[in-house]
C-alpha cells in the first residue's frame, strides 16, 4: 500500500485502454440500491420471539440454538461483530447444558470460532465433538477445515480420505480446497463446478450463492474474468444485497479495467454501517491508485478504528500488522502481532508476513532464515511469494528472485494494480 508515484499511476491509467471491458453497470445497477432491511427486520422478529422463550427459561435447549442462529444471521447481514459474539454466548451455553447428542451443539460452536479465526479453540471443540459423537462425517469435515487453517495439511488430507465420496457435496468442496492449496487451480475449478451441478436444482439459495462466489474467485485467479463476472452476477440475482459479490465485481472494475471510479461507486453502494473492516482497506487501496493521499489516510484510519474493537480478537491481525509496518513504520507492534499469528497458525502465509515485516525493519538475514525454512516451495499464494521475492532482493539472492518473476507477473489481476506496481519495481 505504498504511495504510487505520478508517472506509475499515469502509466496504469494509460494501460486501462488495453484492458478488455468486462463489467457493464446495466448488469448490476439493480443491486446497488438494494436493501436487506426487510430480512434484517424479520431476523429481529425471530430473535425477539426466541429471546422471549429464554426469558421464561434460560436453559431452554430449543430456544438457545434459535437465538444463536438469529445472531449469526445478523452478523452475516451487517458484519457487526457484537452479533457474532452474542451467537457465541448462546452456543457455549447450549453445548454446556446439552445432555443428548452434544456434538451437534459443539459443531455449531466450532463454526462460530472459525468465523472468528479462533482455530485452536475450534479444534479443541471439534475434538470434543468427535469424542462424544463417535466421529461423524460432519465432524471430520470440519476437522479438515480447521487443520487446513492451522497448516496441518497432511492431517487434513488423511481426514478427508476417511470421507472419500465423489457424490458428496461436502467432500467435493473440500477436495477443491485441498487442490487449491496444492496449486492445482484447474482441479480446484473442476471440483467446484461439480459442486455447482450438485446444488443447481436444490432450493438451498445460500449454498448456491456460496458456490457461485467461490467459483467466481477461482475463475478470476485463472484469468477467466468473463466467467468470474458472470458468477458474481448470478449471486447478485439470487440476492441483490450480497456484499461479497459486489466486492468481486468492484475488483474486476478496479484490477482489470483500472476503473477506480466505478469500483468506488460499487463499494460505496454498500451502507458503511455494514462494512467489515477489510472494506476500508480496499477503499484505501483504490485511493492510493487515484493518488488521493488524504482519502487513503482516512480509510486506513477507519480500518484501524474498526479493528480496535476488542471483540474482533485476532480476526484482522495479519492485515493490521501489515498496515502498521508498511504505512506507520510501527515495526515493534507489527512484529509482535505477526509472531502471535505464527504461534496460532504456523502456515507459510503467516510466516511470510512475519519474515516480510522483519525484512522491512532491516532484519534481512533473520527474514531470509524464516523464508528458506517456512515459505520457499511451500505455498502457491502470490502474496506470500511476493513477500518472499522482496526478502530475496534485500539479501541479493537474485537467482531465487528471478525464479519467482513469471508467476508473480501472471498474478497481476489477483494482486491488483498497486501490488503489480510493486512487482515491477522489484524487478527493475
Amino acid at each position: 500500500m505504498k504511495y504510487l508515484p505520478f508517472i506509475g499511476a499515469t502509466l496504469f491509467l494509460l494501460l486501462a485502454s488495453c484492458s478488455s471491458k468486462i463489467t457493464h453497470p446495466k448488469d448490476y445497477d439493480f443491486a446497488l440500491s438494494a436493501s436487506n432491511k426487510k430480512s434484517i427486520d424479520q431476523t429481529y422478529t425471530t430473535l425477539d420471539f426466541w429471546n422471549g422463550r429464554l426469558s421464561r427459561d434460560s436453559t431452554n435447549l430449543v430456544a438457545l440454538p434459535k437465538v444463536a442462529q438469529a445472531y449469526s444471521d445478523l452478523f452475516d447481514a451487517t458484519a457487526q461483530i457484537h452479533f457474532l459474539k452474542a451467537s457465541e454466548m448462546a452456543l457455549e451455553k447450549s453445548a454446556a447444558i446439552a445432555a443428548i447428542d452434544p456434538s451437534l451443539y459443539l459443531e455449531s460452536l466450532a463454526a462460530n470460532y472459525i468465523k472468528q479465526h479462533r482455530f485452536k479453540d475450534a479444534l479443541r471443540t471439534l475434538e470434543r465433538a468427535y469424542n462424544v459423537g463417535g466421529g461423524t462425517a460432519s465432524t471430520l469435515f470440519m476437522l479438515f477445515d480447521v487443520h487446513m487453517e492451522l497448516g496441518n495439511y497432511q492431517t487434513a488430507q488423511v481426514l478427508l480420505e476417511k470421507n472419500k465420496d465423489f457424490s458428496d457435496f461436502n467432500y467435493i468442496t473440500r477436495l477443491a480446497k485441498l487442490k487449491d492449496y496444492q496449486g492445482d487451480l484447474d482441479a480446484t475449478i473442476h471440483y467446484m463446478e461439480e459442486a455447482q451441478r450438485m446444488v443447481a436444482n436444490s432450493h438451498k439459495k445460500e449454498l448456491q450463492m456460496w458456490v457461485d462466489t467461490n467459483l467466481a474467485d477461482y475463475y478470476g485467479h485463472a484469468g477467466r474474468l468473463q466467467e468470474s463476472y458472470a458468477h458474481y452476477l448470478k449471486a447478485l440475482k439470487q440476492d441483490p444485497t450480497n456484499a461479497y459479490a459486489k466486492k468481486g465485481i468492484a475488483w474486476i472494475a478496479f484490477s482489470h479495467e483500472k476503473n477506480a471510479a466505478e469500483a468506488l461507486r460499487i463499494i460505496q453502494s454498500i451502507p458503511d454501517a455494514y462494512y467489515s473492516p477489510d472494506y476500508y482497506l480496499l477503499l484505501a487501496e483504490i485511493a492510493t491508485f487515484q493518488e488521493d493521499e488524504a482519502a487513503k489516510v482516512k480509510w486506513n484510519n477507519s480500518y484501524l478504528n474498526a479493528v480496535a474493537n476488542s471483540d474482533y480478537g485476532r480476526m484482522y491481525q495479519i492485515p493490521t500488522a501489515l498496515l502498521l509496518a508498511e504505512e506507520e513504520n510501527a515495526f515493534k507492534d507489527a512484529i509482535a502481532m505477526a509472531k502471535e499469528e505464527v504461534q496460532q497458525r504456523p502456515t507459510p502465509e503467516t510466516y511470510s508476513v512475519l519474515a516480510y515485516i522483519l525484512n522491512l525493519a532491516g532484519s534481512h538475514e533473520d527474514a531470509l532464515l524464516i523464508a528458506e525454512k517456512h515459505i520457499r516451495d511451500k505455498t502457491f499464494e502470490p502474496e506470500a511469494n511476493l513477500r518472499l521475492a522482496s526478502i530475496y532482493k534485500s539479501n541479493k539472492k537474485y537467482d531465487e528472485l528471478k525464479r519467482l518473476e513469471a508467476d508473480l507477473k501472471d498474478s497481476s489481476y489477483e494482486l491488483g494494480p498497486i501490488t503489480t506496481q510493486k512487482i515491477e519495481e522489484l524487478y527493475n
